[in-house]
């Protein structure tokens, strides 16, 4: 983004300089300086060495250019345009994107984030579907190519296989990660032991937290996932629904991660459906709501008393922070579709017990009818 304007104004004033001083130097009226001051015109291409020589800045200082965005204004970026995403034409919040990543195309974590916020509002593009995820996978190829982040490539490898499943292109996911699962190193424990060494006690232990915290909150998705291919054999489902149960009351994780619980309760509900259990699909569906009831919204990313380490991780790490990846009003929505208009609940939509969950759920989201 340019600044001239701002910039000339700010430069001349530390060098204790007027407005005609500048113009002698570098050939020009003082009228002509005062317009560009006030970005009523620009200098001429030719003048733009003579303006930086003057105030001994290159001219990418001179006109305010910065091509990469700090993490806080990415942040911020972000959330404008998911709430844009709500409350204008989808186009018009598109063209928008265009011209990011035109003038900041090698702004590489931008650009991932640009990507996170497509693949999210996908559901928007509606025919131009298919050119957004060529899009987003367009991102993922260029920060794999041109960045040395070692983490950035790593999320973007995740994020491009992500973009590959939903384009029903599961070979392309396992080129991206290998055929088998990796051992795991037991990097984070050894690093761990590195700050105890070094007597950094409060670095330890935000390295054991956050490990633990990650590990919980996965196994937790693992099991969810998990739970659709035992849905022929009732006895491992039942016990892989007990154990992710177990994890969720464990690590209270109803107040700590709604995600991983929305997505265990959501699947042990679709499963018992299949499986024509309704009472317990139901008791699974009053978790979820149980699970909306405590959420205060906004909803974020956190930690609680026993992880107390995360908040600040979360903050320091992520590009997002503790923000979600989607506009608040979408995510009402959504955590009300999952419910009523997911296909899998059909034969519980003639049940009275249905009928009450759906109308609760809708008050408590704020979500009009």
């Amino acid at each position: 983004m340019f600044d001239l304007s701002n910039r000339l104004v700010t430069l001349r004033k530390k060098e204790r300089k007027t407005q005609q001083d500048v113009a002698h130097y570098v050939g020009v009226s003082t009228a002509a300086v005062s317009k560009w001051e006030t970005n009523q015109s620009y200098p001429d291409l030719s003048v733009l060495p003579k303006l930086a020589t003057y105030f001994n800045c290159s001219i990418d200082d001179l006109l305010g250019y910065e091509p990469q965005m700090s993490k806080e204004h990415i942040q911020q970026l972000y959330m404008r345009l998911a709430n844009d995403f709500q409350q204008k034409p989808f186009d018009e919040v598109y063209a928008e994107i265009q011209n990011i990543i035109k003038e900041y195309y090698a702004c590489f974590p931008l650009l991932m984030q640009i990507s996170v916020l497509l693949l999210n509002y996908t559901q928007l593009a509606g025919e131009r579907t298919k050119e957004i995820l060529s899009l987003a996978e367009s991102l993922c190829i260029r920060i794999q190519q041109q960045s040395s982040d070692l983490r950035l490539l790593q999320l973007c490898r995740s994020l491009q296989a992500q973009i590959a499943l939903i384009k029903n292109e599961p070979q392309q996911v396992i080129a991206l990660f290998g055929e088998e699962v990796e051992a795991y190193a037991g990097n984070d424990l050894v690093l761990a032991s590195a700050y105890l060494q070094l007597q950094q006690s409060d670095k330890a232990e935000e390295t054991y937290q956050i490990s633990l915290f990650q590990k919980i909150v996965s196994n937790v998705f693992i099991l969810a996932n998990y739970l659709q291919m035992q849905l022929q054999d009732e006895e491992r489902f039942q016990e892989t629904v007990e154990r992710g149960f177990g994890l969720i009351r464990l690590f209270q994780l109803n107040t700590l991660h709604i995600n991983s619980c929305i997505s265990m309760y959501i699947g042990a509900a679709q499963g018992y459906t299949i499986q024509g259990k309704l009472d317990a699909a139901f008791e699974a569906l009053q978790r979820y709501l149980h699970v909306i009831e405590q959420t205060p919204f906004p909803i974020t990313l956190h930690g609680d008393d026993y992880f107390n380490k995360v908040d600040e991780w979360l903050l320091r790490e992520l590009d997002l922070g503790q923000t979600m990846p989607r506009d608040e009003a979408s995510l009402r929505q959504s955590l009300l579709d999952i419910v009523e208009k997911n296909p899998m609940f059909e034969p519980l939509k003639q049940d009275a017990r249905y009928q009450v969950l759906v109308s609760n759920l809708t008050h408590m989201l704020g979500v009009n009818a």
